[in-house]
């Protein structure tokens, strides 16, 4: 039996393995890619989340800064920087929206909403002391803005004198109670950052965890992919390569092949060295029949029967001169291409022709033990020719035909007593 790795199952082998490798490198690639992206994205939503602490804290800083500019210098443009604060560009009130929009902590959320409301309470101080301010000093109040000019001043204050009152602005947003107001907003968004960047903090080394498995497991495919082609194309060089090369020499130096390297190879050297027409024999290693419609190439019944036969001169001149004009053939390919049952019509056809008497086809393989028992061979040369594995089936089998070979051979016998008596 022909043993071997079959090329065509080690090429199914290698491309299944390829692909399952290219599809799990491919999905690693992808999980690369989003681990990236995760990680990108985290760090995103860590400064857009301190991009909105800060601007809460900016606004609020803001607002601050121009009331306290417009008690001490009384330029009324602070007046009208704190509106377009308060009413146009809203930096605290886009910092709420925009942590909505990059962190979905609800506790982060509610320290900035504590911390915008504590501002709104302390801009009702602040433009309390901006319109004490500005009564303080007569300034004519139909040139304030609708929110500072229709603040009501208490009977108290506005008992007091010019300087009184502009002390009493100045308190509001400089006194400890604006300061306590002001630390509790800073406090809020302080928690709110300190909330925002554990939460974050632990999304970011989530994902670049996941980032540097994913990018170990991409490494792993790719090496193992390596070792995958590597393994192929030394199994390319020991099966295909080196084999051709081996054979090319053989058929060069006109020498039998070697059975190396893959199935199809090792088959390919038998079927090639299944007839050598300069020794003259026949290597009968394989058993052909059809079954299903398909080829199928099998080994001999028993180990007798894969043997080499001689044949004689002229069926080796007959068999080369067959094989000179079939085109194109190559050296696995059947050179009789002919079934069972093609080759037993064309034997009957024959013998209606003819007039013979009708045989089977396998009773050729009886004429011919027959014809080597009347030119003489002993059992055994028949038994190894024919490849009975034992000697008794080809006595079985064949010994009507002997009875009168002790005729002949009792006439032999005869005959030399008969040299021997004339010699004396």
């Amino acid at each position: 039996m022909i043993r071997g790795i079959r090329i065509r199952t080690l090429n199914f082998v290698m491309i299944a393995v390829s692909c399952v490798l290219y599809v799990l490198l491919i999905a690693a690639t992808i999980h690369v890619s989003r681990s990236y992206t995760d990680v990108h994205t985290s760090m995103d939503d860590y400064i857009g989340c301190e991009q909105s602490d800060t601007l809460l804290t900016e606004g609020s800083a803001y607002l601050t800064e121009q009331v306290r500019l417009y008690v001490v210098t009384l330029d009324p443009q602070c007046i009208e920087n704190y509106v377009i604060e308060a009413n146009a560009t809203r930096r605290r009130e886009k910092a709420l929206e925009q942590l909505q929009v990059h962190h979905d902590s609800e506790e982060a959320y509610q320290f900035l909403v504590e911390a915008l409301e504590n501002s709104n309470d302390l801009m009702v101080r602040e433009i309390h002391a901006m319109r004490l301010a500005a009564q303080a000093i007569g300034q004519d109040l139909s040139e304030l803005p609708e929110a500072v000019r229709t603040v009501q001043l208490s009977g108290n204050e506005l008992s007091l004198t010019p300087d009184e009152q502009l002390s009493r602005a100045r308190e509001m947003v400089f006194g400890d109670a604006y300061q306590a107001s002001k630390a509790l907003i800073t406090g809020n968004v302080e928690y709110s950052l300190g909330t925002i960047h554990s939460a974050t903090h632990q999304e970011m080394l989530h994902s670049a965890e996941e980032l540097e498995r994913t990018m170990s497991q991409q490494r792993v495919l790719i090496s193992v992919l390596f070792v995958e082609s590597l393994i192929t194309f030394i199994l390319i060089i020991l099966l295909i390569v080196k084999p051709l090369q081996i054979y090319v020499n053989c058929i060069k130096e006109d020498k039998m092949m070697e059975i190396v390297g893959s199935y199809e190879f090792k088959y390919l050297a038998l079927t090639y060295n299944d007839i050598s027409f300069d020794s003259r024999t026949i290597s009968i290693s394989k058993s052909y029949q059809r079954l299903n419609g398909k080829d199928m190439i099998t080994e001999p019944k028993t180990p007798k029967s894969n043997r080499v036969a001689n044949i004689p001169q002229f069926l080796a001149e007959e068999l080369k001169e067959y094989t000179g004009m079939l085109y194109g053939i190559m050296a696995d390919d059947r050179i009789f291409h002919c079934t069972k049952s093609y080759m037993t019509s064309e034997m009957l056809r024959g013998i209606k022709a003819t007039g013979v008497k009708k045989v089977r086809l396998h009773d050729l393989r009886h004429s011919h033990a027959s014809l080597l028992v009347e030119l003489g061979f002993t059992p055994l040369e028949i038994a190894e020719r024919l490849g009975h594995e034992k000697i008794e089936t080809t006595l079985n089998t064949y010994s009507h035909l002997y009875p009168n070979k002790q005729a002949q051979l009792a006439d032999r016998l005869d005959g030399e007593f008969t040299k021997e008596g004339r010699g004396l």
